[in-house]
């Protein structure tokens, strides 16, 4: 994973070093994948990214807003929106890549960490329901647009309903019941959806 693939420094105080910032990311996301996020350790981070502590919180002002950065990154390099010209086909594609999100990085083990952390963190809590989650929703709601573009939604189809009814059983398997994530749940709940809007 490359942190630095489609992203561009940010934030306040100095200019950060893209050299600097793209290895603190990319230590993030090594580190969540193998530790989680309860036990990311930002002296860890810094060690291994050959910079200081300091310069991660000038950066970035908590372990959570590094994190929530770090998944970005790696969701914009395993994330596409599709463009098929079919509700369905664009559903069963992004599910697909969604799945493969939660299964084959540790993307749901992050989230359940920030969750726990959010009750404690206002700032956090707001970070993750609209930069962690909010990206997420911003980019399948394009699909649902087009499809109401295009005369493939149902009049009254409520996209957030919609978004709603995309995302919850995928997190909801991902996090509590632990039931199948995989190719054909995705085109499942495709299959669901399209019925149930168009």
């Amino acid at each position: 994973m490359s942190a630095a693939a489609g992203a561009e420094p940010r934030g306040p105080g100095r200019p950060r070093s893209r050299e600097s910032w793209s290895a603190i990311l990319d230590v993030t996301a090594e580190l969540l994948e193998r530790d989680g996020y309860l036990r990311l350790s930002l002296d860890t981070v810094a060690a291994r990214a050959g910079v200081s502590k300091r310069t991660i919180y000038r950066w970035w002002p908590s372990k959570g807003a590094l994190a929530i950065e770090a998944y970005l990154a790696v969701a914009a390099d395993r994330l596409t929106v599709p463009d098929t010209g079919s509700l369905r086909e664009d559903l069963e594609r992004y599910a697909r890549d969604f799945v493969g999100l939660l299964t084959e990085t540790a993307t749901a083990r992050t989230v359940a960490g920030l969750v726990a952390a959010s009750f404690d963190d206002p700032e956090l809590a707001r970070a993750f329901r609209e930069d962690f989650l909010g990206g997420r929703r911003a980019a399948a709601g394009e699909i649902f647009e087009r499809a109401r573009e295009r005369g493939e939604l149902r009049a009254d189809a409520d996209i957030d309903t919609a978004l709603d009814d995309f995302f919850a059983p995928l997190w909801y398997r991902a996090l509590f019941t632990g039931a199948a994530l995989d190719g054909p749940y995705a085109a499942v709940l495709a299959d669901r959806l399209a019925a149930a809007y168009s």
